[in-house]
């Protein structure tokens, strides 16, 4: 009897459970950006100065500075900082060009040193929905667009690449977003009220060689 008992119960239990769907959290809210950028000025200077010298770093420097940026920082003796880093006259864009380095563990627990050179511009948009739409401007200088499309990295990472006189070059836009929430017990001022939000995070553009 008191098998059965329990039989019943853990009957009513389950069908209870069954007949209440669980509850999916809802999306969270994408805050407005704050950026003062439009996601076509970058893609302009973008052209102009890493699209249409790279690899040549001394023509991209002139490049830039043609376009109102000024060197904020020259190539140092030190290797890994062996690059030249711009920003427009607000300073709401800033620019790199140079060479780079990235470093990787390998199983024996040796470190190597892989090497590659790149052109990057960075900002935080005012307008990131419309990335993509600016992203059809990208243009070499005899005419061509360069097509990046969405890549294994999710919507938020597209990829492409660009042949010139001097080899083929991987070209990369990236604009996500991340999650802001409680910080030690109080809410964050960029979610607004809210105790957990999705926030734009600055777009990237850029072009680079392959790793070495």
């Amino acid at each position: 009897m008191m098998v059965r008992s329990l039989y019943l119960g853990l009957t009513v239990f389950l069908a209870a459970c069954e007949s209440q769907p669980l509850q999916e959290e809802k999306p969270l809210i994408v805050m407005p950006p704050t950026g003062t950028v439009e996601a076509a000025s970058i893609v302009s200077t973008f052209n102009q100065a890493c699209l249409s010298h790279f690899p040549n770093n001394e023509a991209i420097v002139t490049g830039f500075k043609r376009t109102g940026y000024t060197v904020v920082e020259e190539p140092s003796d030190n290797f890994e900082k062996d690059f030249w880093l711009f920003s427009n006259k607000n300073r709401s864009i800033s620019a790199a060009s140079g060479n780079s380095i990235t470093w990787s563990h390998g199983a024996r627990g040796a470190w190597g040193a892989n090497t590659f050179q790149f052109c990057q511009i960075e900002a935080e948009l005012s307008n990131p929905e419309q990335a993509a739409t600016a992203l059809e401007q990208l243009m070499t200088p005899n005419g061509e667009k360069v097509e990046l499309l969405a890549t294994e990295g999710g919507p938020h990472l597209r990829s492409g690449t660009v042949q010139n006189s001097f080899g083929t070059f991987q070209v990369s836009f990236e604009q996500s977003q991340s999650i802001h929430g409680l910080n030690q017990g109080k809410l964050s001022e960029k979610c607004g009220g809210l105790e957990k939000c999705l926030v734009w995070r600055r777009a990237k553009l850029s072009i680079q060689t392959a790793t070495q």
